[in-house]
């Protein structure tokens, strides 16, 4: 007994290092295929500036982009078959560095959601002079464009994002890095112009130089106040410049998507537009309220003028919570929320034949109430378009 069990100790051993030798003589002719490949494809895309480095399965990409957007389409072409992560060690051609630094292949895992600005061995950033431009388009998203000191700078904006109930996530940072020491109050300044773009349908806030700007449309007088107040916050350091528009968000809406097809295929498209919104957005409410947050005027347009795309067909509005508290609150919460939703469709001009508002309370979870980002997600409002199978 003794015996075999050696003789198959000795075969284990054997097989493992056969599988070892086998992995170290493949693993040259994967990383050479990989290589001629990104290297075709970054050549065929004109890209023949970006020198690719192969580690494995993980690619480097280093040299000079002329600009952000020739880096970031090097990143993708670089993506190919194969690769499990592309990292950038690209440079503009003004010795900036770009946010973030790693682009992860679908197929891999993520976590990495660190952002390194230096490595060792690499130049110090330049002294470049401050400044920043935030901009909040009609889905939510904001795209920062400027100069930044460290990292820190964007770690402090996805925690102010997240505060207000926006996922940092979603955000677009196109954004260099300065040896300078960053001007008085410059992060601060920053979410100011986050919380002011909050309430607007659309617009951007910049400021740098002794002058700021924030414009944009607002679908209230109200939420033009309430973004005015935050703008109004950076005229301590420097000359503020306001400029707000009110749009008639009822007009707005009457203009809306025209009605596409049969009534099978406008009921599919409504639904497949609002699942596109609601899945960039969330229709936000005040804490423990029924109250609409400002914020989230502008999807509830967009979702109204997305409805015209199947103006006979009948839409559910469902809500529904976190199990926080009680089961029949929660119900009652849910509905009346719902409630809210409609009733705010309805002033846009839809009419209110075609809605029904349900409460399902803690019902049909989408995620693990045991988080907070879980118990987020599952405080929601969905929007159904009936008749789909």
């Amino acid at each position: 007994m003794k015996k075999l069990l050696i003789i198959l100790l000795a075969l284990i051993a054997l097989a493992v290092i056969g599988w070892f030798a086998a992995y170290k003589f493949k693993a040259p002719a994967i990383e050479a295929d990989i290589k001629q490949r990104v290297d075709e494809a970054l050549i065929s895309n004109n890209l023949s500036w970006a020198k690719a480095s192969v580690d494995g399965r993980e690619v480097t990409l280093s040299g000079l982009a002329q600009s952000h957007q020739l880096q970031q389409h090097a990143l993708k072409i670089a993506n190919i078959y194969g690769v499990n992560s592309v990292q950038d060690k690209m440079m503009l051609q003004d010795g900036s560095t770009i946010i973030p630094v790693v682009t992860s292949s679908p197929v891999a895992s993520s976590g990495a959601d660190g952002v390194a600005l230096t490595k060792p061995g690499t130049k110090t950033a330049p002294a470049y002079p401050y400044s920043m431009n935030i901009l909040r388009d009609e889905s939510g998203q904001y795209t920062f464009t400027g100069i930044v000191s460290d990292s820190d700078f964007k770690a402090e904006m996805d925690k102010h994002l997240m505060s207000l109930d926006v996922d940092p996530e979603t955000s677009v940072w196109n954004v260099s890095v300065s040896s300078a020491t960053s001007p008085v109050s410059w992060e601060q300044h920053a979410k100011d112009s986050i919380s002011a773009l909050l309430p607007l349908k659309q617009g951007n806030a910049s400021f740098g130089d002794g002058k700021a700007l924030v414009q944009g449309v607002a679908v209230s007088q109200s939420a033009s106040d309430d973004s005015e107040s935050f703008a109004q916050l950076l005229a301590g350091d420097y000359t503020t410049d306001v400029k707000l528009s009110v749009v008639d968000a009822v007009a707005a809406v009457q203009q809306g998507a025209p009605k596409v097809g049969s009534s099978k295929y406008a009921a599919l498209s409504c639904q497949t537009e609002f699942n596109s919104l609601l899945k960039k957005d969330k229709i936000q409410f005040e804490s423990g309220s029924i109250k609409l947050q400002k914020a989230s005027l502008s999807l509830l347009e967009n979702i109204a003028r997305a409805s015209g795309r199947c103006p006979d067909q009948l839409i559910s509005i469902n809500g529904y919570t976190d199990s926080a508290g009680s089961a029949k609150t929660n119900k009652v919460l849910s509905k009346q929320r719902a409630d809210a939703v409609m009733e705010y469709l309805v002033k846009l001009g839809l009419n209110p034949s075609r809605l029904k508002a349900e409460g399902y309370g803690e019902a049909k979870p989408v995620a693990s109430n045991k988080t907070e980002k879980g118990r987020a997600e599952n405080r929601r409002i969905e929007l159904i378009v009936k008749g789909l199978k």
